[in-house]
């Protein structure tokens, strides 16, 4: 069977669509002003202490590759454990060291806080995480 040479460029688009959609990178939701909303899933590597006000969330999240910098650069981020500042209407009393989670956080670069966590959910116990290469 021959494929016809005309098929070729609307079937290879076609499957760069598909393969684009079919990703679970994390992916950067339309940003509202200089605000960037960001969605990773990670897993929790400490939660605030009550007894520690500067203490914050920390989770080690899969890589964002759509990370925008503060020269609003796309540079992407690396897998990596880091600290979330929480927003004050975040509950967090479900959620423990270990716990697999989705997690959305906002960036404000020119804010008073310039970044935090402000939605968490958890994630079944037995999803995989993708951290790349140590």
């Amino acid at each position: 069977m021959r494929l016809d040479r005309r098929l070729l460029a609307p079937l290879a688009l076609l499957c760069l669509v598909a393969a684009a959609c079919a990703g679970t990178a994390p992916e950067e939701t339309e940003p509202a002003g200089d605000v960037h909303v960001y969605e990773v899933r990670g897993q929790v590597t400490a939660v605030p202490d009550p007894a520690d006000p500067l203490s914050n969330l920390r989770v080690r999240h899969e890589a964002i590759p759509h990370f925008v910098s503060i020269d609003g650069e796309v540079v992407g981020m690396d897998s990596m454990n880091m600290p979330f500042p929480v927003a004050e209407e975040l509950d967090l009393s479900a959620i423990a060291v270990g716990d697999k989670v989705q997690m959305t956080f906002e960036v404000e670069w020119e804010g008073e806080i310039p970044y935090q966590a402000t939605k968490i959910e958890k994630l079944p116990a037995d999803t995989e995480l993708d951290f790349g290469s140590p």
